[in-house]
């Protein structure tokens, strides 16, 4: 069977391209906002390329480019590898025209690699405690940061991807990763605002939700409380979210990653959190 490759392009920049020529796809059949009505919000895409112009473009790297409307049908009875970015619009298509289909979803491809742009290396604060790769403790923590960098992958921020757990007291395990808001798009249509500061500088202007934001959010949504939690991150909280989890109840934060701004050292050891650095 051959791959294909169902996707919705707003914009075309290197991670597409990777993406693309790493499927081994040549048919790309490439979603619109019309194709997910319920989904109101990407129609507002103003600045999105048109299909016309995706297609000159994909045509001169040798990809063969169709509307997905016009060849829905024969999709969903043609004998092909489907795969598609792991995304809102292509879980919306899945669940109206494929599901119970085979389709291989790959994480989102719409970032840059930040640290590697800039050749930035991030400060890690002097922690409380170091778990030790051999240690009983590391090795259970390190099981969940496992979980952890998987789910940081599906952020589409350039900057950097970060995920964040909280491992309640009650049980309940709360996961999630920084994500723009209204869509994982804004960066890439409408230009991020981090793009004019460098790094920990005015980090309240920007367009995502912080992972541990995310995560306490969730909490209170779901009625959860934190009150002596473990909050795990992929990167040590900048200020506003240390200031968040200062005030949230939680006990240990495990971090293995460092950050270009300290000053959350501060707030959570005044709260008598410890702050504990773990070997991977």
């Amino acid at each position: 069977m051959s791959n294909i490759v169902i996707a919705f392009i707003p914009v075309l920049h290197r991670g597409y391209l990777d993406f693309l020529k790493q499927s081994g796809a040549k048919d790309i059949y490439l979603l619109s906002a019309e194709d997910t009505p319920e989904l109101s919000y990407l129609s507002r895409e103003m600045r999105a390329l048109h299909f016309d112009e995706v297609e000159v473009m994909l045509s001169g790297y040798g990809f063969r480019v169709y509307r997905f409307s016009s060849e829905v049908e024969r999709l969903k009875v043609g004998d092909f590898d489907i795969l598609m970015p792991d995304e809102d619009i292509t879980r919306a298509v899945y669940k109206k025209h494929f599901e119970g289909k085979q389709v291989k979803f790959i994480n989102t491809f719409l970032r840059w690699d930040w640290a590697k742009s800039t050749a930035f290396t991030p400060v890690a604060p002097e922690a409380d405690r170091v778990l030790s790769i051999g240690d009983i403790e590391a090795e259970i923590v390190s099981r969940n940061f496992r979980l952890l960098f998987q789910e940081l992958t599906k952020s589409s921020d350039w900057w950097r991807q970060v995920s964040a757990m909280a491992v309640c007291k009650s049980g309940e395990v709360i996961v999630a990763y920084n994500k723009h808001f209204p869509n994982e798009y804004v960066p890439y249509i409408d230009g991020d605002p981090r793009n004019n500061f460098g790094p920990g500088e005015f980090i309240e202007v920007s367009s995502a939700l912080h992972g541990e934001i995310a995560v306490i959010a969730e909490a209170a949504r779901q009625g959860v409380s934190l009150e002596d939690a473990d909050l795990l991150v992929t990167t040590f909280p900048c200020c506003g979210c240390a200031a968040a989890v200062s005030v949230s109840g939680v006990q240990r934060v495990f971090f293995t990653g460092g950050y270009s701004n300290l000053n959350g050292v501060k707030d959570l050891r005044d709260r008598g959190i410890e702050i504990i650095y773990v070997e991977l």
